[in-house]
């Protein structure tokens, strides 16, 4: 598939300076690998990559379109994707996507069918399912794990593959097994939290305020609260006290390697080491809440451990954990007691975290540093498992080519 140059002036609501992505570049070697979708190279599409400003289902994203590229895709001799690739936003609960681009074909006299939209919202082809059963003509809706191959090697390591050295699923395992026996010291787990989200912030005042945090790397950004009593009814942790949360907003900010906060570090960072230096941790993602089971979301927070051979518990949406094995991932059974997963309640689920991880710290402190060492590789099988399959990313591009076999291949094939 071929992306039309300079078809889009300003707008609002997308970039057109955006190459490739994730998305464009798993197409490309879908195509190139499969002689039956060879027929797709020439095809055309109009590249539209998501801004960030306030959408509303009305927003306009066809108006910057040159009359000639537009009335090409009236015609249904091209198509038109809005790449959404790197978020895994709610289409019915935060932004209406499925609204704005049926409005705009509307508007445009566009066939919906010509338009494309990707996501890392894994629930967004259920989502749109039961969103288009009143509808005729629908939109073409793809999700894919976005992350999963980002995040496929630390920057520490950049410089081994650079020199030709492999990160091979067994050589990794024995290079990351001397780095936990000439790194790990005392510290059993991580907790990262960059971004001041509303739940991970409860989640980190929760952690500070149990016994087991002296077992943990935290890092936690600087927060101001106008009214900390409020804030403390408003997120039902009142039993801690307003002196307790004060002291603990003086603490703050909490800092594992970099003081810089306003950088977005989620990829161009070095990582490796704060695994080196502890036996699991603590994801947290990007969401908590799911919205009423309208989306799920990965981010690179989930694969970092991955790829560092390291076992991990996802605060997450509900589910996240149990949901790997729908990816092809072993889940850490045998590390943690996941029954927190389905747990709707975010702080609940939580405060149940807590306990299976103080439980696990209780058990990890009676043991030797060897042993414990022991302990984080007990399931290099899982480890190792998990490793090539996030390399590999074979569902995601197994996906992309049912997707373009069924959805773009027998669409082209009727025009």
């Amino acid at each position: 598939m071929i992306k039309i140059q300079a078809e889009l002036t300003e707008n609002p609501y997308i970039r057109n300076d955006i190459l490739t992505t994730q998305f464009t570049m798993l197409v490309d070697d879908a195509m190139s690998k499969h002689p039956s979708l060879k027929t797709l190279t020439q095809l055309e599409y109009i590249h539209g990559f998501i801004k960030y400003p306030h959408w509303n289902s009305d927003a306009d994203l066809f108006c910057n379109i040159d009359q000639h590229n537009l009335k090409r895709l009236q015609n249904e001799e091209i198509f038109f994707i809005l790449d959404a690739s790197v978020e895994g936003y709610s289409p019915i609960h935060q932004i209406p996507f499925f609204d704005i681009l049926h409005h705009n074909c509307d508007k445009y006299n566009v066939n919906p069918e010509r338009v494309i939209f990707v996501s890392a919202n894994l629930l967004d082809e259920q989502n749109y399912e039961r969103y288009s059963k009143s509808k005729n003509k629908k939109l073409k809706i793809f999700s894919f794990n976005f992350f999963e191959k980002v995040a496929e090697a630390p920057l520490e390591w950049r410089s081994l593959i650079e020199n030709g050295e492999d990160i091979l699923p067994q050589v990794t395992l024995q290079r990351v097994k001397q780095e936990v026996e000439n790194n790990f010291v005392d510290k059993f787990f991580s907790s990262l939290s960059r971004l001041n989200r509303y739940q991970r912030t409860i989640a980190t005042f929760l952690l500070s305020q149990h016994p087991v945090s002296k077992h943990a790397l935290i890092s936690h950004n600087k927060l101001k609260l106008d009214r900390p009593d409020i804030w403390l009814q408003v997120a039902g942790l009142e039993k801690y006290g307003i002196e307790n949360l004060l002291q603990w907003l003086d603490s703050l900010p909490l800092v594992v390697d970099h003081n810089d906060f306003e950088t977005n570090w989620a990829i161009q960072t070095p990582y490796a080491h704060i695994h080196h230096r502890t036996l699991f941790q603590i994801v947290n993602e990007t969401y908590q809440s799911d919205f009423n089971g309208t989306s799920l979301f990965y981010s690179e927070k989930t694969f970092r451990p991955m790829i560092c051979m390291q076992p991990f518990i996802i605060y997450g949406q509900p589910g996240s954990n149990k949901y790997l094995k729908n990816l092809g991932y072993i889940t850490y059974d045998d590390y943690f007691d996941l029954s927190f997963d389905d747990e709707p309640n975010d702080t609940v689920r939580y405060q149940m975290i807590l306990h299976v991880v103080s439980t696990l710290c209780k058990k990890l402190e009676s043991m030797s540093r060897q042993e414990q060492i022991k302990w984080r590789f007990q399931r290099e099988d899982v480890l190792l498992h998990n490793f090539q399959i996030m390399r590999e990313t074979a569902l995601t591009k197994n996906k992309v080519i049912a997707f373009l076999t069924k959805e773009i291949y027998g669409t082209t094939n009727t025009h």
